[in-house]
């Protein structure tokens, strides 16, 4: 519940400022990625996994299934 209410502060500051959907969805990776550093070593690299890949890679993933 923390996590998501932190990932949707993060979302709602970066939209305020009018961002790109590409920084956008890079922030929101980086909130996941620093909230994975937290936990405790055996439960980490699970989240690391859970975390997307970066916003390049999805975007060119997207395309692909697109056409």
């Amino acid at each position: 519940m923390m996590i998501s209410l932190k990932l949707m502060s993060c979302c709602v500051f970066l939209s305020i400022l009018g961002c790109s959907s590409a920084a956008l969805y890079e922030g929101v990776r980086q909130g996941q990625m620093n909230e994975c550093r937290q936990l405790p070593d055996a439960q980490q690299q699970k989240c690391f996994e859970r975390t997307p890949e970066e916003y390049q890679k999805y975007h060119q993933q997207r395309d692909e299934l697109s056409k």
